[in-house]
């Protein structure tokens, strides 16, 4: 009798397996569902040897700045939150610090050209963004900077950015001088980055003409290229 019931035990057990289905081992480990681990102040390689059993996919990002060195290249966000199911299989987001970067302080840039101000910021391993280009009024503003944010005095990290605003190159025009004295004539001419050539004319008719100017080449208003030449003649001495 005891040998009959073994056997049927045996029997009814083998006939269960051949009907159960194929793939039941494989939805078992599909339906398990673990709690996500708190990554929170992990570096990338120990998320990754953390979360390798889990079999997550993960993907990685880059994220803000720390405020301290502790921080550098850490953990600073994960999505789901410790605590939350997750399953084999599901994507997860893992944020990262930025490696830790000393804070600086921000120069002044207005007046500078934008190569001059990258040297300036290279040093201080700061890099400038342009956002924006005016067009420059006179000569002494011409490619020159005259905004920037953040700006001088404030504090920032290296590896950022200073939005700046640049004025335009400026086009120099032929000054109207006609009757202006020789050192108004050619500070003016100066001022629009052009180069004065002086030349003495025919004698002044009346004492107050002595070294004014009655001629100008090209004419006043002229478009010119920096450094172009313009030619004023004075009238000599009155007699």
């Amino acid at each position: 009798m005891l040998r009959f019931t073994i056997a049927l035990f045996i029997f009814l057990t083998a006939s269960w397996l051949d009907a159960a289905p194929v793939n039941t081992l494989v939805e078992n480990a599909q339906s398990r569902e673990w709690t996500m681990p708190d990554l929170d102040g992990l570096t990338e390689s120990e998320v990754l040897e953390r979360l390798t059993p889990y079999h997550l996919k993960i993907f990685s990002r880059k994220g803000g700045f720390p405020e301290n060195e502790k921080q550098s290249l850490k953990v600073e966000l994960q999505d789901p939150l410790p605590g939350e199911p997750i399953r084999p299989g599901y994507f997860i987001r893992v944020t990262y610090y930025q490696r830790y970067q000393p804070e600086v302080i921000v120069p002044k840039l207005i007046g500078l050209t934008p190569a001059e101000a990258q040297e300036k910021l290279s040093a201080m391993g700061l890099y400038y963004n342009e956002t924006d280009v005016e067009k420059a009024k006179k000569y002494s503003d011409s490619q020159k900077i005259y905004w920037q944010k953040p700006t001088e005095g404030d504090k920032i990290r290296r590896g950022s950015a200073v939005n700046i605003r640049v004025y335009d190159r400026y086009i120099p025009r032929v000054p109207p001088i006609n009757g202006d004295s020789l050192g108004d004539a050619r500070d003016k001419i100066k001022n629009e980055g052009l180069v004065p050539i002086i030349r003495i004319g025919e004698h002044a008719k009346r004492e107050y003409d002595e070294n004014r100017v009655y001629m100008i080449t090209p004419e006043p208003h002229t478009p010119m290229q920096e450094f172009d030449s313009v030619i004023i003649t004075i009238y000599d001495t009155y007699e």
